[in-house]
């Protein structure tokens, strides 16, 4: 672990010069902050582990377009798993009009390098004139939870 894979879950940002000649303080107050213990490597309970690992976002118009979508993007190994989240309710402004609607929400878990292709695909397949597409990174998770999805993408 490099100091610069170091990151904050909350609070400041403190640098391990900034606690003194007090060494045995030290690992302490930066678990307390939420960082990794440079110390330990085997130990890495607190903290966040730069990833590429993201959740993109889509609606769909229903259940079934949802479920039709999720397993076409998992089939392709664009995304480890979709979760379908039915019945949302969307309010929004479309050709100056404000619409309200009842659909479907796909959480995408997949990778950085998977959007570009994600993305195409949930263009060509969706019913919708302009698909919904945000993608989001995950800052913290189960390692092994991170891990298990890098390895679902592999073809």
């Amino acid at each position: 672990m490099r100091k610069n894979d170091i990151q904050p879950r909350w609070g400041l940002i403190y640098g391990f010069k900034d606690y003194g000649q007090n060494k045995k303080k030290q690992p302490a107050k930066l678990k307390q902050l939420g960082y990794y213990i440079k110390s330990d490597p085997h130990n890495y309970k607190v903290g966040t582990l730069k990833s590429d690992t993201c959740i993109a976002l889509t609606t769909c118009p229903d259940a079934d377009v949802a479920a039709k979508l999720a397993t076409a993007i998992v089939e392709a190994r664009l995304a480890a798993c979709v979760n379908i989240i039915p019945a949302i309710e969307s309010v929004y402004r479309w050709q100056g009009k404000i619409e309200q609607d009842t659909e479907s929400l796909l959480l995408l878990k997949t990778s950085q390098q998977n959007l570009p292709a994600l993305e195409s695909l949930v263009k060509q397949q969706h019913p919708y004139e302009l698909p919904e597409f945000i993608a989001l990174d995950i800052n913290h998770g189960s390692q092994a939870y991170l891990e298990w999805i890098k390895r679902s993408l592999e073809k």
